[in-house]
């Protein structure tokens, strides 16, 4: 087995892979922000924060989303590094040294942003205990530029960290005060009063919401803690496999933490957020769906090929076109963009299994077979991201609506009924991956259309959808 270059028991640095490991610093990776043009404010944030009716209050949160907003970002970019640093371990450059670097760039990239977010909120009042200094995380500001920094303020300087959070919390005059209104100027005090009539409920959801702040803060805490307490210890076992599989998980979970924090902030003060808007979201989705679909599909053309190479009455060259049309059914979505689409993790487990499949005897081979269907099956049964399941939810709420609304018109008009039947067997194809029963059904549906003008088979119809659709 590969393993981690050794490193003596006592270190001050429980990070240290190798002398480069040692020496690095996190400015390495990071362009100088001295020259850089001043970062401008994305549109959303905008909106959340001109939302926002006191200005000390939009200044505290300015201050978590300028760090929390593009951790969305750059958590969701680094599939690709991670499965990068697998690559790496594979083709043995641990030994020049690069994987060591690779590993802890990466690792910087993970852990920077949500150390600096929990840092934030302890200096803000929002989590009671702040975590340990760490000179690691201490490099980098992130701007959005319009707004002042919250510290900045003088009325908050040389308060404690709580103090300065209720302070934050606590409404400021707007700028129009109505002692400015003059006598005959009714329209501007009427404006003045229904500005600020729901005062009091904004202010009960914002402190609702320092409350839920508070509890995904400690949340995310913990997990970096945990998972950094897992790097350490894969560090200690010296091997570079669990090192990446570890920083794999660490992405995936601080990601979703994140993105319940930032989330969070927009629905409190956006009426109909829609959690798409976040970076991240849709491409995260897109991939979900695209992943889901490409595994399903791909789970289906292996296992009738499986079917053929585990059975003991065929001949040995029968056999072996089976296990040449496996290679090629693999290799070609290997080259696929649903591959792609695939967590680090388990594009790497699949590029394992074509190494596999080269075996130097069919024993092995039909053990690789039946393993790589095995893997398969499980990833229908594990790949349910809350994304993907939300996303199914609604989709199943928006088709069961329209096919109620292809009920409601069957008698007036079976033509329409039809219309919108053929508009749900499409509208539903994104499901396709979720269960198999459906899976067959959707299959049938995108390539037979249903064609009927007679009113109980358009009946039926709908309700045999109805109970496969859910």
């Amino acid at each position: 087995m590969t393993t981690i270059k050794k490193v003596e028991k006592e270190v001050d640095a429980p990070w240290m892979l190798s002398m480069k490991w040692k020496n690095w610093s996190p400015q390495q990776s990071k362009s100088s922000h001295e020259d850089a043009p001043q970062e401008v404010i994305p549109p959303v944030v905008r909106l959340v924060l001109e939302a926002i009716p006191y200005e000390n209050t939009r200044h505290l949160f300015h201050d978590l989303l300028r760090i929390a907003f593009p951790a969305l970002q750059k958590l969701a970019e680094l599939n690709d590094h991670i499965f990068q640093c697998y690559s790496a371990y594979n083709t043995g450059k641990e030994e020049s040294g690069e994987l060591d670097l690779m590993i802890t760039l990466l690792r910087n990239d993970i852990f920077q942003y949500p150390h600096q977010l929990i840092k934030r909120q302890a200096q803000l009042g929002l989590l009671d205990v702040a975590l340990p200094e760490d000179e690691t995380w201490n490099s980098g500001e992130f701007d959005f530029g319009d707004f002042e920094s919250h510290t900045s303020q003088p009325a908050l300087q040389g308060l404690s960290s709580s103090d300065r959070f209720k302070a934050a919390l606590t409404p400021s005059r707007p700028s129009h005060e109505l002692a400015g209104v003059q006598e005959n100027e009714i329209d501007e005090a009427f404006d003045f009063f229904t500005d600020h009539i729901d005062e009091s409920d904004i202010q009960t959801r914002i402190d609702t919401l320092a409350q839920d702040l508070a509890l995904l803060g400690l949340t995310l805490g913990e997990q970096i803690q945990q998972h950094e307490a897992r790097l350490r210890q894969a560090f200690r076992e010296a091997n570079y496999s669990l090192v990446i599989r570890e920083l794999d998980a660490s992405r995936t979970t601080l990601l979703e933490g994140i993105f319940a924090f930032v989330s969070s902030i927009f629905a409190c003060f956006l009426e109909d957020f829609d959690t798409s808007s976040l970076p991240g979201y849709r491409d995260a989705l897109e991939q979900a769906l695209i992943a889901r679909e490409g595994t399903t599909q791909l789970l289906h053309d292996t296992n009738d090929l499986n079917q053929e190479i585990q059975k003991e009455d065929i001949s040995d060259e029968s056999r072996r076109v089976y296990i040449a049309s496996l290679h090629q059914t693999l290799n070609r979505f290997i080259g696929d963009k649903a591959f792609n689409c695939l967590s680090p993790a388990n594009r790497w487990e699949l590029v394992n299994f074509v190494q596999q499949l080269q075996a130097p005897s069919m024993r092995g081979i039909k053990q690789a077979s039946e393993g790589l269907s095995k893997y398969l099956e499980s990833l229908q049964m594990m790949d349910q991201s809350e994304i993907l399941q939300q996303h199914d939810q609604d989709l199943l709420e928006e088709v069961q609506s329209q096919l109620e609304a292809a009920q409601s018109i069957l008698e007036i008009s079976p033509i329409n009924a039809v219309d919108i039947i053929c508009q749900v067997q499409k509208t539903a194809q994104p499901l396709f991956g979720r269960q198999p029963h459906l899976d067959i059904h959707l299959k049938q549906w995108e390539e037979q259309p249903f064609q009927s003008e007679q009113p109980e088979e358009i009946k039926r119809f709908i309700e045999q959808m109805q109970t496969i659709i859910r």
